[in-house]
């Protein structure tokens, strides 16, 4: 997981999880509850998602197990990317 799209999906998750180290990588199996990643902040996260890359992020896919890890989070947002580009996936 590198490329600017993921340093920018580290941004965002960061800034939302309360325990989470600035500027520090997030492993991709970290619990984001344990970071302090609570309901509200799941819903600013997505936002703040859906803005950043410019992709609405389906709500078939929204559930708890999505937000449980950086790494799931990440492949829903590499499925919304692909979909928004007709499947060419940009990092």
């Amino acid at each position: 997981m590198s490329g600017e799209n993921y340093r920018r999906f580290e941004e965002i998750v960061t800034a939302n999880c309360p325990m989470a180290e600035a500027g520090k990588p997030l492993s991709p199996d970290v619990d984001l509850v344990e970071l302090g990643m609570d309901s509200l902040q799941i819903v600013s996260t997505m936002l703040q998602l859906e803005e950043a890359f410019e992709v609405t992020l389906p709500e078939e896919h929204m559930t708890l197990e999505t937000f449980t890890t950086p790494g799931h989070l990440w492949a829903f947002v590499e499925l919304a990317l692909g979909e928004r580009s007709g499947g060419q996936l940009r990092t």
